[in-house]
């Protein structure tokens, strides 16, 4: 039985270098060494545009070596999205823009130009059949499950079927579930065996690269115990192909329509068949998502700077969670903001009171020269993002702590990695806010409330939809029953004014500021000349607390007249990665504390550069 091997390997832009680097000295490198010393051997490759241009500016010798298998016809190197958009969900001139873009990166760096694509995750809707063959692409991998879906028997899944949408024709080859899992993860001759029991008809595995040798513990059990090098020579008895030469040869199987679908670990983490779930179980990708629609809609042209920003922040990873989604992940939404607020600051201002999230509520934009706020009046009147434009940063960028299928399932190796070492056992139970992470909450504690309270989530939050009851040029007036609050930008400050219900608790106003790394130097916060730690939790005097990042060259003073105390937490996500549980830093929670039956209270965030 022929076989198709394809190995995609994606690092969205701007992650670490040593990162990138990491995965080529563990991954990316042994693996094309080891292919290359197999003469019979034929694999197909896609690397995303970011990380090929990264691999063609650091390791040269690495594209050379490519090359030169791809002259020996050994190696094809598919095309796709250049900075691996989910292509469903950006639009149509975006997905032209990225698919010609990684066609060009191709060519440019001495390849022929690519017949196939890769689709990042394997999100498939229907229409992209068009879009792929109207940018010069035949054929696209996905998964078999896509296929049963669609009712095709499982001795259908070999070879490649043909699609169409609007009359335009797609070759789709299934990727075979069992060989996916199984390479590298179960022992070698499993593999072997399945082929040596098929039909003679071309099978094809496509999964990443970076699970040869990246993830954990897959560079000893791949490498130095061995299993690629066995594996690679069993395959000598079978034949390996390139898929655009497999296709020139061989007919297709049929036409097929396939449903809207993605792999189905993706699916299930989704919880919907369509990925765009994330975006309604997820309000902080939806903002991302549906800001990014905004700004791609308001920019006229194709080309530059600005929509080179664009399209970078298009890149899939910070848009989801599983596995090794990177919605949880600070420093990738930090690259996300910063690319749209780069591209933002090319437009003229949006309208100050727009349905940004598509969900048929309101956001207000307060904009000045070093300023953007975005009030949200459904959710307790709250801030949702704080921006400094000049230094393309949302300051606030937290994540809510929510509750995860895989919290009560503690799986210390979800991904079934080979001698992956078990993971630390959890020292309490998560933490589950009880709203989105915003700046302005109002709480409302009740007599005797601690700092402990406050912590640990006891105090109850004012929630509910706010009405606009004015708004004009840097201001916006919000009420609802009981309870007023107003905003004014003034320069590189912000005022909060709230009246909240009547009643004898106490008032409690947070705002939640996220500066990344909470161990870094460079990042940290002070009140009075005393120095804290962005990992500090605990209850402080009434001074003005003073945050400072290094790294974005911005500081924050947050003051609060007639306050009591500040009550200081920070915020960690549990979240599932390849390796188990992890806990991540997502800025923390700075509380000003009024005595109960204050009818007034005000916060001043004051930026300095």
């Amino acid at each position: 039985m022929p076989l198709a091997l394809v190995l995609h390997a994606h690092q969205p832009a701007g992650n670490f270098d040593s990162v990138i680097e990491h995965n080529y000295q563990t991954s990316y490198r042994p693996f094309l060494e080891a292919a290359a010393r197999r003469v019979g051997l034929r694999v197909n490759l896609h690397f995303s545009g970011y990380l090929l241009d990264w691999l063609a500016e650091k390791h040269p010798e690495y594209l050379d070596r490519m090359r030169q298998l791809a002259a020996q016809g050994r190696l094809e190197l598919l095309g796709g999205g250049y900075y691996e958009p989910i292509l469903a969900a950006i639009p149509p001139r975006d997905q032209e823009a990225q698919l010609e873009k990684l066609t060009r990166a191709v060519i440019r760096h001495g390849f022929e130009r690519p017949r196939g694509a890769w689709l990042a995750e394997r999100v498939w809707e229907p229409q992209l059949a068009a879009v792929l063959a109207q940018a010069g692409l035949e054929f696209t991998l996905l998964d078999d499950s896509h296929f049963q879906a669609a009712g095709l028997a499982n001795d259908d899944l070999h070879g490649y079927w043909l699609t169409e949408s609007s009359g335009q024709k797609l070759a789709i080859v299934p990727s075979n579930y069992f060989l996916r899992q199984a390479i590298p993860f179960r022992p070698e001759p499993e593999a072997l065996e399945f082929l040596r029991r098929h039909p003679e008809r071309l099978v094809t595995m496509g999964d990443d690269l970076e699970k040869f040798g990246s993830w954990p513990s897959t560079f000893e059990h791949v490498y130095r115990d061995g299993w690629l090098e066995r594996f690679f020579q069993g395959l000598d008895t079978f034949p390996t192909v390139l898929l655009s030469e497999y296709r020139r040869e061989h007919p297709p199987r049929g036409l097929v329509y396939l449903p809207t679908a993605s792999y189905p670990e993706m699916m299930q983490w989704a919880g919907n068949p369509n990925w765009s779930g994330f975006f309604t179980k997820y309000r902080e990708s939806n903002l991302l998502h549906k800001t990014m629609l905004d700004v791609s809609r308001r920019l006229m042209e194709t080309s530059g700077e600005a929509y080179e920003h664009l399209l970078a922040a298009q890149a899939n990873d910070v848009y989801w969670h599983g596995w090794f989604g990177g919605l949880y992940t600070p420093h990738l939404r930090n690259v996300a903001f910063s690319h749209l607020l780069a591209a933002e600051a090319a437009l003229p201002p949006a309208p100050a009171v727009r349905d940004l999230h598509s969900d048929g509520g309101e956001v207000v934009e307060l904009r000045g020269p070093q300023l953007r706020v975005l009030v949200d009046p459904a959710d307790g009147g709250t801030v949702e993002e704080f921006d400094v434009l000049s230094r393309h940063a949302n300051l606030l960028n937290s994540m809510r702590r929510r509750p995860e299928a895989y919290h009560a399932q503690a799986d210390p190796n979800p991904a079934h990695l080979p001698q992956a070492a078990a993971a630390a056992a959890a020292s309490s139970p998560p933490l589950y806010d009880r709203c989105e992470r915003a700046t302005g909450r109002i709480f409302l504690a009740p007599p005797g409330a601690t700092f402990d309270d406050y912590q640990k989530l006891r105090l109850a939050p004012v929630t509910g939809g706010f009405r606009r009851s004015h708004t004009s040029g840097r201001q916006v007036a919000l009420a609802t029953a009981g309870c007023s609050r107003s905003y004014r930008l003034d320069g590189d400050r912000l005022e909060m004014d709230v009246q909240p219900p009547a009643g004898g608790d106490a008032r409690v106003l947070e705002a939640s500021f996220n500066l990344l790394a909470p161990d870094g130097e460079d990042r940290y916060f002070e009140q009075a000349g005393q120095r804290f730690s962005l990992r500090f939790a605990g209850a402080l005097g009434p001074e003005a607390l003073t945050l400072h990042d290094g790294w974005r060259q911005v500081a924050i003073r947050l003051e609060a007249p007639g306050a009591l105390a500040w009550w200081v937490a920070p915020i960690y996500t549990r979240s599932q990665s390849e390796q188990g549980m992890e806990e991540i830093y997502q800025g923390s929670g700075f509380a000003a504390v009024w005595e109960a039956g204050s009818v007034s209270l005000n916060m001043v965030i004051k930026i300095f550069l």
